[in-house]
């Protein structure tokens, strides 16, 4: 494998790794969330389902939107979309901004995770197709158990709407 196809395949691994993130990280903080805005806890847990609803939809969409205007451009603008509904989740004052942020997050997601699986096809084959598509499972795979923790690290020190500026943060590393 080629040092090019290595760094294609660092590069869609830290792209994949946004979703799970989005999705995990902040799971520790459920129960600030219903302290600072007041909700119920079933009402965040359903920022979790909305997020999933609209992340599958969403990759029913943007299948054929990369496809017409390329990868590129669709994936810069889910990181821009991904950066503004994270710092829109942080700043939200009531959990009907929070679940906006989060819906908004999501479809970001969507438009990542089909550029990213799109990409393993345009990039490899044969061989080195099985071989990107393994790391990026890995990838895939590992992040939500590494993400809830990363979050309850932020939690020890910071206030939940903190997880979320990690994750704009990650969005602008990208």
């Amino acid at each position: 494998m080629s040092r090019l196809q290595f760094s294609r395949i660092l590069l869609l691994a830290s792209l994949a790794s946004l979703t799970p993130f989005a999705v995990d990280m902040y799971l520790p903080s459920f129960g600030d969330i219903v302290s600072s805005l007041g909700a119920d806890m079933d009402v965040v847990q359903l920022t979790i389902s909305f997020f999933l609803l609209v992340l599958g939809l969403g990759q029913l969409v943007f299948g054929p939107v990369t496809d017409y205007m390329g990868r590129r451009p669709v994936i810069i603008f889910a990181l821009i979309l991904f950066f503004c509904s994270s710092l829109l989740a942080a700043a939200s004052k009531t959990i009907e901004w929070l679940m906006l942020a989060r819906v908004l997050q999501a479809v970001a997601g969507s438009a990542i995770g089909v550029c990213v699986m799109a990409s393993v096809r345009d990039y490899f084959s044969g061989n080195d197709l099985a071989k990107a598509s393994s790391y990026l499972m890995m990838v895939v795979i590992i992040a939500p158990m590494v993400a809830p923790l990363i979050g309850g690290q932020i939690l020890l020190f910071l206030s939940w709407p903190w997880i979320f500026v990690v994750l704009a943060t990650l969005a602008v590393a990208k």
